[in-house]
């Protein structure tokens, strides 16, 4: 996405893992909060919860509550 010269904000992060979510792809989502940290998006609670269901969704409820 960054490559192509597109601007990732926020509300672009929870459609994208949302989609993570719903294919159980983990190794995407893991990716994917790494680049929330990296570049300091903006944190909010839709973020945070589709970050949860993400991991819930693809069998880490540990990583999902800390």
């Amino acid at each position: 996405m960054v490559d192509d010269g597109l601007r990732v904000d926020q509300k672009m992060m929870v459609v994208v893992i949302s989609v993570c979510a719903k294919l159980e792809d983990l190794r995407l989502g893991q990716k994917l909060h790494e680049y929330v940290w990296s570049y300091k998006l903006n944190f909010d609670m839709f973020l945070g919860n589709a970050l949860m269901d993400m991991y819930l969704k693809c069998g880490e409820p540990d990583v999902s509550l800390s």
